[in-house]
């Protein structure tokens, strides 16, 4: 068992999502049509974006001031596997980062309309909806500091 003056580092859990980023050229009234004029996915959800962030001002993780881990479910398909990929690329540590086998992953379609910037958000939950305190065993994991990410979007830990 480590105590706490042994663990060192940071673990993020919760959300991760994969967001969908639409460029459109309007926005649509109902049974309209809307050209998209770009599209590019990018890293969602505090845990995700926590970590990343935090690998970007240190690139180098030998150089990091603390090691960093990200816990969470994704889906056992591409954009899972797209998330697990980008972690390990940061140098994130996935050893907490499950695959569920009944949901998908994640995602979020982001419409941003190119005009104005305005974006609107449809969110398909996946398997974060799955979720909960089993996914962790905080007394083996061994980090220092603990953030949890969009708790009322984790439907197993918010009952």
């Amino acid at each position: 068992m480590s105590t706490l003056t042994s663990r060192s580092g940071l673990l993020a859990a919760g959300n991760l999502i994969v967001d969908h980023v639409k460029l459109i050229d309007a926005w649509p009234t109902q049974d309209a049509l809307v050209s998209i004029l770009s599209q590019e996915s990018a890293n969602g959800g505090g845990p995700y974006n926590v970590t990343k962030d935090l690998a970007r001002l240190f690139p180098d993780p030998s150089k990091r001031p603390f090691p960093l881990a990200i816990a969470g479910l994704v889906g056992d398909d591409p954009d899972g596997q797209w998330i697990k990929r980008d972690c390990e690329s940061h140098g994130i540590d996935t050893t907490y980062l499950g695959t569920s086998q009944h949901a998908s992953t994640s995602y979020t379609d982001v419409m941003t309309v190119a005009a104005t910037g305005r974006r609107t958000f449809f969110h398909q939950r996946g398997a974060n909806a799955l979720f909960d305190e089993r996914s962790i065993d905080f007394i083996t994991a061994g980090h220092r500091m603990f953030y949890l990410g969009y708790l009322l979007l984790l439907d197993a830990l918010d009952t």
